[in-house]
């Protein structure tokens, strides 16, 4: 079960959001170092999670869990444009989506 240190250094069961996106990984797995890295490699990136979303719904299950557990969220494309810091954040990072839908009636 994927667990990590939220912001304020408590342990954080990531197990829940894990069973709702498509990948998530955590320091120390293998695919961590690659998924996080910026284009700009000196910008250091070391996120809490790093959730390589594939769909509307990992985005969704990401912002809700964060929301519930007060964690911060950061979005990264392709790795242009790193985030300074985004230490202690989820790493939501979007190159494998393909499309955007917006529904600014519902909000």
């Amino acid at each position: 079960m994927p667990t990590s240190l939220s912001p304020s250094g408590e342990p954080l069961d990531l197990a829940p959001l894990a069973a709702r996106v498509s990948t998530l990984a955590v320091p120390g797995d293998p695919q961590y170092l690659e998924l996080c890295a910026p284009w700009n490699v000196s910008v250091p990136t070391e996120p809490l999670a790093v959730i390589d979303a594939v769909t509307a719904g990992d985005v969704v299950a990401t912002v809700a869990f964060a929301l519930a557990n007060g964690v911060p969220v950061a979005v990264q494309a392709t790795g242009h444009g790193a985030a300074d810091d985004v230490s202690g954040a989820l790493l939501v990072r979007t190159a494998r989506m393909n499309g955007i839908e917006i529904h600014a009636e519902e909000r």
